[in-house]
């Protein structure tokens, strides 16, 4: 079976929006790590463009290990913020002696003949100092250091309280430092502001366009146009920065040189002013400063609009979820407060009916109104409702009959003689009764 051939790029990382918090930054991580050792081997021999792209990936890292800040551990955070830009830095001396070449070679074909060809000492110098970058650029790459913070980076110590939805849910919160970085570091940019500002906003874009592009899978048009507008003003940045470090080895060069031809410093002093007047046409960088500091507004109030829907989803979630519990736990107490056993009534909770009264002159006597329902005095303890098939069952409450006092005998009323007697209440008049005297 013939062996499959390497993949032609890296592969870069990307966060899967479904997959939960910790198994997102593992992933990314882990795929962080492996763009960075496939160019390990060419970038040992020598070769520019794997080295170069080495770094990228070592940038790309850095950008991951921000982008999760909340999720990894502190000692784990600390040591990658130590170990990757210490990788970044032992790349980017061999980068810039490469960049430094080709922009004197650029700028000497617009010479003098006669000084383009005494910039051959100038190129051997840079040569030099190009070889003995690489050189400890290759020892640091075979030393326990770089083999262990590729191990910790593949297997990272994170939090141990982390969020359990999915990373796409944090994804607003977790880019939004990143953009407020750039808009911080673009205010201090001015015509008059000093190169390492150019320079600290330029690693402040790389790190926002990295963290958009993990994000890929969660963006629209606007992300993409604002990708677009990082990566042209990156571009413009990075042309400035070269110009700038040019301009200071030239001039370094200039101030050591000890028995260089007079036709070289002629040289290098005629590509000072051609540098510095380069970087003096750049007065674009102010407009599209302010474009990408509107983009960089502009995704993060993206992110925060996005950060307060997902807040606002939540709520409603556990409002949904709370009422849920609130009905179960109802109807959980309504199922145990039923009777086990049917109350029978022994009299203790009715209380003694009233005493009948005699019916007054005028008054009609009531009749009984049939049996009293026993009724539950304020005092006593409330029961539950006998149902229908289970009273009909139990004897009817027999309430004890009052004792009745005789009515006393009224006085004898004579009838007139021309009336009949008229009966009062429909009761008969009453006859005198002779008396023995």
């Amino acid at each position: 079976m013939a062996a499959q051939a390497p993949p032609a790029r890296a592969p870069r990382a990307i966060v899967a929006s479904e997959l939960p918090l910790a198994e997102a930054v593992h992933r990314t991580l882990a795929t962080g790590v492996a763009g960075m050792t496939y160019y390990e081997t060419a970038a040992i021999a020598g070769e520019m463009e794997p080295l170069h792209q080495m770094r990228v990936a070592a940038r790309r890292l850095r950008a991951t290990v921000q982008l999760f800040a909340g999720a990894i551990h502190g000692s784990r955070m600390r040591i990658y913020k130590r170990d990757l830009p210490w990788l970044g830095q032992t790349a980017g001396a061999v980068r810039e002696c490469d960049v430094m070449e080709a922009l004197i070679r650029e700028c000497g074909g617009r010479l003098d003949p006669a000084l383009a060809g005494a910039l051959t000492p100038l190129c051997n110098a840079l040569a030099a100092e190009r070889t003995a970058a690489h050189a400890k650029f290759v020892a640091e790459l075979r030393a326990i250091r770089y083999t262990r913070m590729c191990e910790r980076l593949d297997k990272p110590l994170l939090r141990r309280a982390l969020p359990t939805t999915a990373a796409g849910c944090n994804a607003p919160a977790m880019i939004a430092p990143i953009a407020r970085s750039v808009r911080k570091a673009g205010k201090r940019i001015g015509r008059d502001a000093p190169p390492e500002a150019f320079h600290l906003l330029r690693k402040r874009i790389k790190r926002f366009r990295y963290a958009l592009e993990m994000l890929a899978e969660m963006e629209g048009k606007r992300a993409r146009r604002a990708l677009l507008r990082l990566e042209e003003m990156q571009e413009l940045l990075g042309v400035h920065q070269d110009m700038v470090s040019t301009v200071a080895w030239l001039r370094a060069y200039a101030a050591n040189a000890g028995a260089v031809p007079p036709e070289t410093l002629m040289a290098v002093g005629a590509m000072l002013q051609a540098l510095v007047m380069r970087r003096e046409k750049l007065g674009v960088l102010d407009d599209a400063l302010q474009e990408i500091l509107r983009t960089a507004e502009q995704h993060l109030e993206a992110a925060r609009g996005a950060a307060e829907e997902s807040d606002r989803q939540a709520a409603i979630e556990a409002a949904r979820q709370g009422a849920a519990e609130a009905a179960r736990a109802a109807t959980i107490e309504a199922a145990d407060s039923s009777p086990s056993a049917v109350p029978i009534d022994d009299g203790s909770l009715s209380p003694e009916p009233p005493l009948a009264q005699s019916p007054g002159p005028g008054e009609a006597s009531q009749p009984p109104s049939g049996e009293h329902l026993p009724v539950a005095s304020a005092s006593s303890k409330p029961f539950a409702p006998v149902p229908i098939a289970a009273a009909a069952t139990l004897e009817p409450h027999t309430p004890a009959t009052p004792e009745v006092a005789a009515p006393a005998t009224p006085e004898p009323v004579t009838p007139a003689p021309d009336a009949a007697p008229e009966p009062a209440g429909g009761v008969p008049p009453t006859t005198p009764i002779p008396t023995n005297g």
